[in-house]
């Protein structure tokens, strides 16, 4: 993860948000009072989901199951069917 100082970020802020947001890589802000983490949208929407998708214990095993499951085993999906 890439670190810059405050100073830097005040002097190059723009550009600094910028290759952020195009990276989607966090930036760590150093500062005299601790440290500070920017990220881009997309990267925080990423890990909302993240977080949602592992909070329900049942579609966690339901993927780890489905994992496991050999692919000679599975069927085509018919995209007529109707569920």
């Amino acid at each position: 993860m890439k670190t810059i100082d405050e100073t830097r970020l005040k002097e190059d802020l723009i550009l600094t948000l910028d290759e952020v947001i195009k990276s989607n890589e966090p930036l760590t802000i150093k500062t005299k009072k601790g440290n500070a983490i920017i990220i881009s949208e997309v990267l925080y929407k990423n890990m909302k989901e993240t977080i949602n998708l592992l909070s329900k214990p049942q579609l966690v095993k339901n993927i780890k199951d489905g994992e496991k499951e050999k692919i000679k085993n599975m069927e085509s999906y018919d995209f007529n069917e109707k569920w």
